[in-house]
């Protein structure tokens, strides 16, 4: 990197060691297991608990049925409410405007010797600091 007439160099593959038997460290070793044997816990044994999940297919409780039933009821209820009141002001359309097209008015610091402001946009309206010692050239 390069600021002016300093240089700074950054070595990436320095800073990122690997351990020298990358290879061996990066082996991925497959577990080969029945998946059947998982099934019972993976689904669980609240009724309610599944139905939620809609895990019902092939099930012999009796409940099932009567729980997805009193489930749908209390939605409808639920979605007969407002979830929110109104405000009594007026809606606005409008969006606000960037800053590109309307600056913000700023209250730029002193700076110390070695920086300065530069401003960016079509009207230059936008500040960004810099470097005091770059050319014009540099500048753009």
């Amino acid at each position: 990197m390069r600021v002016g007439d300093r240089v700074e160099v950054f070595n990436v593959y320095r800073a990122l060691k690997l351990p020298a038997h990358y290879e061996e460290l990066s082996m991925i070793s497959v577990v080969e297991s029945d998946a059947t044997l998982l099934v019972p816990y993976m689904s669980p044994a609240d009724p309610v608990e599944r139905v939620l999940i809609g895990d019902v297919e092939n099930s012999e409780d009796e409940r099932i049925e009567e729980i997805e039933q009193v489930l749908d009821m209390s939605c409808s209820y639920v979605h007969g409410f407002r979830k929110f009141e109104e405000l009594d002001r007026p809606v606005t359309l409008t969006l606000p405007r960037t800053s590109i097209e309307e600056a913000p008015k700023l209250e730029l610091k002193p700076l110390p010797a070695h920086l300065r402001y530069a401003y960016l946009g079509n009207s230059k309206t936008l500040p960004v600091i810099i470097s005091s010692s770059l050319t014009s050239t540099q500048e753009e």
